[in-house]
């Protein structure tokens, strides 16, 4: 199989760690972050719901946070746990 040589630019980004999306070191993607997530209907005459998030608190220092909050111990979350519960 003959794979494509990389431009300079493709070198160039790989060489130095560039993201096209940035990634902001907040709460809502820490990986300390712990919420609860619960299924919600969105009254009594439909079977339709939606995901309520809840409890929203640090791993490490136990305390409420803000999503959008940061703190100088922010990890990057493994990206096979972005869309589950965060603790319970």
């Amino acid at each position: 199989m003959n794979a494509k040589p990389m431009s300079r630019q493709e070198i160039a980004k790989t060489a130095q760690g560039y993201t096209p999306k940035a990634i902001a070191p907040v709460c809502g993607n820490c990986a300390h972050f712990r919420s609860k997530l619960e299924k919600m209907r969105y009254s009594q005459w439909t079977e339709q719901t939606y995901t309520k998030e809840s409890e929203m608190r640090c791993g490490i220092g136990g305390f409420k946070v803000g999503k959008s909050a940061t703190c100088d111990r922010w990890e990057k979350r493994p990206a096979s746990s972005i869309g589950e519960s965060h603790g319970d």
